[in-house]
């Protein structure tokens, strides 16, 4: 048990020097950036407001894990 603990705490230090190294900057903004254009997907048009968000295309998303076994089950009954 101790060579165990001991392995767990070696991996644990070895984590927290590397989150500790890493200088992440965070910016918190309250919507995207809606002065730039985006060629792959189409927005409002001029006189309309700049849409808040721009739809994927369909399947662009897939379900994995317990959603997908979640629809299956729902699509199945």
């Amino acid at each position: 048990m101790f060579i165990k603990t001991k392995y767990h705490l070696l991996g644990l230090l070895m984590a927290a020097a590397s989150v500790a190294s890493l200088r992440a900057e965070v910016t918190v903004v309250t919507g995207p950036d809606l002065a730039q254009t985006n060629r792959f997907y189409l927005g409002n048009r001029a006189p309309l407001l700049p849409s808040q968000f721009i739809s994927l295309p369909t399947g662009a998303v897939e379900p994995r894990g317990w959603v997908r076994e979640f629809l299956k089950r729902q699509r199945e009954g």
